[in-house]
């Protein structure tokens, strides 16, 4: 298995058969390779799981998962309005690290869309502060193929 560590929006590529691809394996590591995923300056600040900011030794499939959350939001609200007004994406260091407030709020729009209600649901469940909570990308998936229909 492989941690990418740089999961967000802009490395994620759609093809013209409609496959998703992701992009940009500088920062990925092999999950068996313990001193490897242990090394916490990589990702983008708004997107890395917190146990990456701490070092833990257990750095394994669920920081992606949380970073894919915190795209999903990139999806659900283009705009960029749910970046906090102090990040610069320009200048992204440790002293920019998530902060629970950081995290996004529940936009008004998805207000009575069910579908955008379950989306967002689908999101909290991907970035739990505890990497045992979330998700793993099987029930992510399906949860996606379930919403589709």
């Amino acid at each position: 298995s492989v941690i990418h560590r740089d999961v967000k929006a802009e490395n994620i590529l759609l093809s013209f058969e409609n496959q998703v691809k992701l992009a940009d394996f500088g920062t990925a590591r092999e999950v068996n390779n313990l001193f490897q995923t242990r090394l916490p300056e990589v990702g983008t600040s708004l997107w890395r799981a917190p146990e990456t900011w701490s070092g833990a030794e257990n750095q394994d499939l669920p920081v992606d998962i949380y970073a894919l959350g915190i795209t999903f939001v990139e999806i659900l609200v283009p705009s960029k309005s749910w970046y906090p007004s102090s990040y610069d994406y320009a200048r992204d260091t440790e002293e920019l690290r998530p902060k629970p407030e950081w995290r996004p709020t529940k936009p008004a729009s998805i207000q009575n869309n069910p579908f955008q209600e379950e989306f967002w649901e689908l999101i909290t469940l991907c970035w739990s502060e505890d990497p045992q909570s979330r998700l793993d990308i099987l029930r992510v998936l399906s949860r996606l193929l379930s919403m589709s229909q």
